[in-house]
Protein backbone atom coordinates (compact mmCIF):
# COMPACT_ATOMS: atom_id res chain seq x y z
CA UNK A 1 0.00 0.00 0.00
CA UNK A 2 0.86 3.41 -0.81
CA UNK A 3 -0.03 6.72 0.89
CA UNK A 4 0.81 10.14 1.11
CA UNK A 5 1.31 10.41 5.34
CA UNK A 6 2.51 14.40 4.75
CA UNK A 7 2.45 17.47 2.62
CA UNK A 8 3.88 20.95 2.95
CA UNK A 9 3.03 23.35 0.35
CA UNK A 10 4.12 26.46 -0.33
CA UNK A 11 3.02 30.34 0.92
CA UNK A 12 3.86 33.74 0.67
CA UNK A 13 6.62 33.36 3.77
CA UNK A 14 7.41 29.89 3.41
CA UNK A 15 8.06 29.03 -0.52
CA UNK A 16 9.62 26.31 -0.83
CA UNK A 17 10.08 23.40 1.44
CA UNK A 18 12.68 20.52 -0.30
CA UNK A 19 15.82 18.43 0.30
CA UNK A 20 15.20 16.47 3.18
CA UNK A 21 16.67 13.45 5.12
CA UNK A 22 15.56 11.11 7.66
CA UNK A 23 16.76 9.70 11.35
CA UNK A 24 15.85 8.28 14.38
CA UNK A 25 15.86 9.89 17.21
CA UNK A 26 17.09 9.46 20.46
CA UNK A 27 13.61 8.05 21.85
CA UNK A 28 12.79 5.86 18.83
CA UNK A 29 11.05 8.91 17.14
CA UNK A 30 11.55 9.51 13.67
CA UNK A 31 12.98 12.73 12.69
CA UNK A 32 13.37 14.96 9.41
CA UNK A 33 15.07 17.92 8.86
CA UNK A 34 14.76 19.43 5.36
CA UNK A 35 15.71 22.46 3.44
CA UNK A 36 12.69 25.24 4.55
CA UNK A 37 13.05 28.79 2.69
CA UNK A 38 12.38 31.76 4.10
CA UNK A 39 10.41 33.95 1.80
CA UNK A 40 8.58 33.39 -1.57
CA UNK A 41 11.36 33.37 -3.38
CA UNK A 42 11.96 29.79 -4.13
CA UNK A 43 15.62 30.74 -6.09
CA UNK A 44 18.60 27.91 -4.97
CA UNK A 45 20.31 30.83 -2.85
CA UNK A 46 17.40 32.28 -1.55
CA UNK A 47 16.95 32.51 2.38
CA UNK A 48 16.72 29.24 3.75
CA UNK A 49 17.37 27.46 7.18
CA UNK A 50 17.26 23.88 8.47
CA UNK A 51 13.91 22.75 9.38
CA UNK A 52 12.49 19.56 11.64
CA UNK A 53 9.57 17.82 12.02
CA UNK A 54 8.96 14.32 14.22
CA UNK A 55 6.61 11.53 13.99
CA UNK A 56 6.32 9.12 17.22
CA UNK A 57 3.63 6.74 14.82
CA UNK A 58 5.94 5.24 12.09
CA UNK A 59 5.26 8.17 9.93
CA UNK A 60 1.68 8.19 10.33
CA UNK A 61 1.46 11.62 11.43
CA UNK A 62 4.01 14.77 11.37
CA UNK A 63 4.24 17.77 14.37
CA UNK A 64 4.84 21.44 13.07
CA UNK A 65 7.88 22.33 12.12
CA UNK A 66 10.83 23.90 14.50
CA UNK A 67 14.23 25.01 13.17
CA UNK A 68 17.23 23.76 14.53
CA UNK A 69 19.56 25.53 12.08
CA UNK A 70 19.60 29.00 11.26
CA UNK A 71 21.71 30.54 8.54
CA UNK A 72 22.36 33.53 10.40
CA UNK A 73 24.36 31.40 12.48
CA UNK A 74 26.72 31.66 9.91
CA UNK A 75 26.45 34.73 8.90
CA UNK A 76 24.74 33.56 5.41
CA UNK A 77 21.29 33.94 3.89
CA UNK A 78 21.47 29.81 2.69
CA UNK A 79 21.91 26.81 4.53
CA UNK A 80 20.38 23.66 2.70
CA UNK A 81 20.33 19.94 2.01
CA UNK A 82 19.98 18.16 5.41
CA UNK A 83 21.74 14.78 5.89
CA UNK A 84 22.10 12.88 9.18
CA UNK A 85 24.45 10.38 10.44
CA UNK A 86 24.72 9.61 14.11
CA UNK A 87 28.24 10.77 16.17
CA UNK A 88 29.80 7.94 17.63
CA UNK A 89 29.11 8.96 20.98
CA UNK A 90 25.28 8.42 19.75
CA UNK A 91 24.28 12.32 19.68
CA UNK A 92 22.40 13.13 16.93
CA UNK A 93 23.90 15.37 13.86
CA UNK A 94 22.74 16.77 10.89
CA UNK A 95 24.92 18.11 8.20
CA UNK A 96 23.99 20.65 5.66
CA UNK A 97 25.61 23.06 2.82
CA UNK A 98 26.71 26.67 3.57
CA UNK A 99 26.74 28.93 0.86
CA UNK A 100 29.11 31.34 1.40
CA UNK A 101 28.62 34.63 0.76
CA UNK A 102 31.51 35.30 -1.86
CA UNK A 103 29.44 32.37 -3.80
CA UNK A 104 31.87 29.63 -2.68
CA UNK A 105 30.35 26.93 -0.34
CA UNK A 106 31.39 25.02 2.80
CA UNK A 107 29.85 22.22 5.31
CA UNK A 108 28.06 22.74 8.79
CA UNK A 109 26.29 20.93 10.64
CA UNK A 110 23.89 21.16 14.18
CA UNK A 111 24.13 18.48 17.24
CA UNK A 112 21.65 17.36 19.81
CA UNK A 113 21.96 14.90 22.82
CA UNK A 114 18.58 15.31 23.12
CA UNK A 115 16.89 15.72 20.14
CA UNK A 116 15.47 19.02 20.88
CA UNK A 117 18.20 21.51 21.78
CA UNK A 118 20.65 21.26 18.57
CA UNK A 119 24.07 23.70 18.60
CA UNK A 120 25.51 24.78 15.47
CA UNK A 121 28.80 24.67 13.72
CA UNK A 122 31.29 24.72 10.84
CA UNK A 123 32.98 21.75 9.93
CA UNK A 124 36.65 23.18 8.78
CA UNK A 125 37.32 22.38 5.01
CA UNK A 126 40.77 21.18 4.34
CA UNK A 127 39.94 21.57 0.22
CA UNK A 128 39.89 24.19 -2.36
CA UNK A 129 37.34 27.06 -1.76
CA UNK A 130 34.94 26.87 -4.41
CA UNK A 131 31.06 26.19 -5.36
CA UNK A 132 30.31 22.68 -4.13
CA UNK A 133 27.54 20.97 -4.18
CA UNK A 134 26.46 18.15 -1.80
CA UNK A 135 22.37 17.11 -1.84
CA UNK A 136 20.77 15.81 0.63
CA UNK A 137 21.03 12.41 2.94
CA UNK A 138 24.56 12.32 1.46
CA UNK A 139 26.92 11.63 4.12
CA UNK A 140 27.79 8.30 5.31
CA UNK A 141 29.81 6.62 7.95
CA UNK A 142 32.42 3.82 6.59
CA UNK A 143 33.26 0.51 7.63
CA UNK A 144 36.50 2.18 8.55
CA UNK A 145 34.85 4.08 11.23
CA UNK A 146 35.36 7.36 8.97
CA UNK A 147 32.47 9.85 7.68
CA UNK A 148 32.38 10.19 4.21
CA UNK A 149 30.70 12.36 1.44
CA UNK A 150 31.14 13.83 -2.35
CA UNK A 151 30.97 16.82 -3.57
CA UNK A 152 30.32 18.10 -7.15
CA UNK A 153 32.48 21.38 -7.96
CA UNK A 154 31.29 23.48 -10.33
CA UNK A 155 33.95 25.53 -12.05
CA UNK A 156 34.11 26.96 -15.45
CA UNK A 157 31.33 26.96 -17.55
CA UNK A 158 29.18 25.25 -14.69
CA UNK A 159 31.03 21.76 -15.52
CA UNK A 160 30.74 19.71 -12.94
CA UNK A 161 33.35 17.46 -11.53
CA UNK A 162 33.13 15.25 -8.03
CA UNK A 163 35.75 15.02 -5.59
CA UNK A 164 34.95 12.16 -2.16
CA UNK A 165 35.55 14.17 1.27
CA UNK A 166 36.16 12.32 4.71
CA UNK A 167 36.33 12.93 7.99
CA UNK A 168 38.98 11.27 10.58
CA UNK A 169 37.65 13.12 13.56
CA UNK A 170 33.87 12.10 13.29
CA UNK A 171 32.87 14.65 11.14
CA UNK A 172 34.19 17.93 12.55
CA UNK A 173 36.75 18.29 9.37
CA UNK A 174 37.01 17.24 6.01
CA UNK A 175 39.83 16.32 3.78
CA UNK A 176 39.65 16.09 -0.23
CA UNK A 177 41.17 12.38 -0.51
CA UNK A 178 42.95 13.33 -4.27
CA UNK A 179 40.42 12.08 -6.46
CA UNK A 180 38.60 14.21 -9.59
CA UNK A 181 36.35 11.96 -11.98
CA UNK A 182 34.81 14.15 -14.67
CA UNK A 183 33.33 13.77 -18.19
CA UNK A 184 35.28 13.47 -21.61
CA UNK A 185 34.65 17.20 -23.22
CA UNK A 186 33.75 14.66 -25.96
CA UNK A 187 30.95 13.73 -24.74
CA UNK A 188 28.98 17.00 -26.07
CA UNK A 189 27.68 17.99 -22.17
CA UNK A 190 27.06 21.20 -20.75
CA UNK A 191 26.49 20.78 -17.16
CA UNK A 192 29.28 17.15 -16.60
CA UNK A 193 29.18 15.21 -12.99
CA UNK A 194 26.48 16.54 -10.62
CA UNK A 195 24.73 15.72 -7.37
CA UNK A 196 26.51 12.72 -6.46
CA UNK A 197 25.80 9.92 -3.52
CA UNK A 198 27.86 6.87 -2.15
CA UNK A 199 27.51 3.73 -0.36
CA UNK A 200 29.37 1.02 0.72
CA UNK A 201 28.97 -2.43 -0.93
CA UNK A 202 31.09 -5.23 0.41
CA UNK A 203 35.00 -5.82 1.44
CA UNK A 204 35.17 -1.88 1.59
CA UNK A 205 34.20 -1.58 -2.08
CA UNK A 206 32.56 1.78 -2.61
CA UNK A 207 30.08 2.35 -5.18
CA UNK A 208 29.98 6.37 -6.14
CA UNK A 209 26.62 7.50 -8.18
CA UNK A 210 25.96 10.89 -10.46
CA UNK A 211 23.43 12.13 -12.05
CA UNK A 212 23.99 13.12 -15.73
CA UNK A 213 22.11 14.80 -18.71
CA UNK A 214 23.59 11.84 -20.51
CA UNK A 215 19.82 10.15 -19.97
CA UNK A 216 21.61 7.53 -17.38
CA UNK A 217 23.23 7.75 -13.66
CA UNK A 218 26.46 7.47 -14.19
CA UNK A 219 29.05 4.93 -11.85
CA UNK A 220 32.16 4.33 -10.69
CA UNK A 221 33.77 2.70 -7.34
CA UNK A 222 36.92 2.59 -5.34
CA UNK A 223 38.74 -0.16 -3.64
CA UNK A 224 40.97 2.24 -1.77
CA UNK A 225 38.46 4.36 0.60
CA UNK A 226 38.30 6.98 -2.40
CA UNK A 227 41.47 7.68 -3.00
CA UNK A 228 40.72 6.65 -6.71
CA UNK A 229 38.18 5.75 -8.72
CA UNK A 230 37.44 3.20 -11.81
CA UNK A 231 36.68 5.13 -15.15
CA UNK A 232 33.22 6.59 -15.15
CA UNK A 233 30.48 4.27 -16.95
CA UNK A 234 26.77 4.32 -17.74
CA UNK A 235 25.02 2.27 -14.82
CA UNK A 236 21.97 0.16 -15.33
CA UNK A 237 19.78 3.18 -13.95
CA UNK A 238 18.12 5.36 -16.64
CA UNK A 239 17.46 8.72 -15.76
CA UNK A 240 16.90 12.24 -16.50
CA UNK A 241 18.84 15.34 -15.53
CA UNK A 242 17.53 14.14 -11.62
CA UNK A 243 19.54 12.71 -8.54
CA UNK A 244 19.27 9.22 -7.11
CA UNK A 245 19.25 7.80 -3.62
CA UNK A 246 20.14 4.49 -2.75
CA UNK A 247 20.29 3.54 1.37
CA UNK A 248 20.52 -0.08 2.66
CA UNK A 249 17.83 -1.62 4.65
CA UNK A 250 17.91 -4.14 7.99
CA UNK A 251 17.79 -7.26 6.05
CA UNK A 252 21.21 -6.13 3.70
CA UNK A 253 19.24 -5.51 0.48
CA UNK A 254 19.74 -1.94 -1.73
CA UNK A 255 16.39 -0.16 -2.17
CA UNK A 256 17.41 3.11 -5.35
CA UNK A 257 15.01 5.97 -5.67
CA UNK A 258 15.09 7.51 -8.87
CA UNK A 259 13.30 8.62 -12.07
CA UNK A 260 13.95 5.36 -14.57
CA UNK A 261 13.08 7.31 -17.93
CA UNK A 262 13.55 7.52 -20.91
CA UNK A 263 12.06 3.80 -21.47
CA UNK A 264 9.99 3.62 -18.53
CA UNK A 265 7.39 0.63 -19.21
CA UNK A 266 7.74 1.02 -22.95
CA UNK A 267 7.08 5.09 -22.89
CA UNK A 268 10.28 6.60 -24.28
CA UNK A 269 8.96 10.21 -24.57
CA UNK A 270 10.09 12.61 -21.45
CA UNK A 271 6.97 14.64 -19.88
CA UNK A 272 8.22 16.33 -17.22
CA UNK A 273 7.66 20.41 -17.40
CA UNK A 274 10.94 22.53 -15.62
CA UNK A 275 10.27 24.76 -19.06
CA UNK A 276 10.29 21.88 -21.60
CA UNK A 277 13.74 21.20 -21.26
CA UNK A 278 14.34 17.47 -22.30
CA UNK A 279 17.30 16.88 -19.95
CA UNK A 280 15.31 18.67 -17.01
CA UNK A 281 11.96 16.97 -17.91
CA UNK A 282 10.73 13.28 -17.68
CA UNK A 283 11.09 13.40 -13.35
CA UNK A 284 8.27 10.98 -13.34
CA UNK A 285 7.88 8.57 -12.50
CA UNK A 286 9.59 8.51 -9.13
CA UNK A 287 9.74 4.33 -8.38
CA UNK A 288 11.64 2.61 -6.08
CA UNK A 289 13.86 -0.63 -7.43
CA UNK A 290 15.59 -3.39 -4.60
CA UNK A 291 18.76 -5.01 -4.89
CA UNK A 292 19.07 -8.49 -2.85
CA UNK A 293 22.59 -8.98 -4.00
CA UNK A 294 24.74 -5.93 -3.29
CA UNK A 295 23.92 -4.22 -6.38
CA UNK A 296 24.61 -6.81 -9.25
CA UNK A 297 21.15 -7.53 -10.41
CA UNK A 298 18.34 -5.50 -9.62
CA UNK A 299 14.39 -5.89 -9.06
CA UNK A 300 11.08 -4.84 -10.59
CA UNK A 301 10.08 -1.21 -10.39
CA UNK A 302 7.61 -0.03 -7.82
CA UNK A 303 6.25 3.56 -8.88
CA UNK A 304 5.35 6.05 -6.17
CA UNK A 305 4.21 8.66 -8.37
CA UNK A 306 3.31 8.40 -12.19
CA UNK A 307 1.48 12.17 -12.62
CA UNK A 308 2.68 13.63 -15.95
CA UNK A 309 4.03 16.80 -16.09
CA UNK A 310 4.83 16.55 -12.51
CA UNK A 311 8.67 16.68 -11.27
CA UNK A 312 9.31 14.11 -8.33
CA UNK A 313 13.08 14.91 -7.13
CA UNK A 314 15.33 15.00 -4.20
CA UNK A 315 14.22 11.32 -2.54
CA UNK A 316 15.29 10.76 0.71
CA UNK A 317 14.69 7.10 2.02
CA UNK A 318 14.03 5.49 5.61
CA UNK A 319 12.75 2.02 6.79
CA UNK A 320 10.74 2.00 9.57
CA UNK A 321 10.19 -0.31 12.84
CA UNK A 322 7.07 -1.66 11.22
CA UNK A 323 9.27 -3.04 8.18
CA UNK A 324 7.47 -0.41 6.03
CA UNK A 325 9.35 2.47 3.85
CA UNK A 326 9.52 6.09 4.29
CA UNK A 327 10.09 8.39 0.93
CA UNK A 328 10.19 12.27 0.79
CA UNK A 329 10.72 14.30 -2.27
CA UNK A 330 9.84 17.67 -3.99
CA UNK A 331 6.95 18.06 -6.66
CA UNK A 332 7.41 20.70 -9.02
CA UNK A 333 4.72 21.78 -11.41
CA UNK A 334 5.36 23.53 -13.99
CA UNK A 335 7.83 25.67 -12.61
CA UNK A 336 9.33 26.27 -9.27
CA UNK A 337 7.03 28.84 -8.31
CA UNK A 338 4.62 25.95 -8.02
CA UNK A 339 6.60 23.47 -6.08
CA UNK A 340 5.86 21.52 -2.36
CA UNK A 341 7.17 18.52 -0.19
CA UNK A 342 5.73 14.90 0.26
CA UNK A 343 6.13 11.92 2.28
CA UNK A 344 5.23 8.64 1.48
CA UNK A 345 4.78 5.51 2.94
CA UNK A 346 4.80 2.60 1.14
CA UNK A 347 3.76 -0.87 3.23
CA UNK A 348 4.21 -3.92 2.23
CA UNK A 349 6.98 -3.87 -0.54
CA UNK A 350 9.44 -5.87 2.09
Amino acid sequence: MIKVVHEVYPSSENGRNSEGCFFTGVNGDILFAYSRYASGNTDDDAACNIALIRSTDNGESWTDCEIIAHASDFGVRNIMCASALPLSDGRLCVYFLIKENDGTSSIGRTISSDGVNFVTERCRCDFPKAYYVIENDRFVRLSDGRVATVAARHLEHDMGEIMPFVSDDDGASFHHTGAFLKLSGTLGVNCGLEEPGIIELDNGLIWLYMRTELMYQYQSYSIDGMRSFTPIEPSVFTSPRSPMTVIRISDGSLLAAYNPVPNYNGRAELTGDMNMNTNWSGRTPLILRCSKDNGRTWGELVAIETEKRVDFCYPSLYETSDRSILCSYMCIKGSFEKIHMKITKITGLL
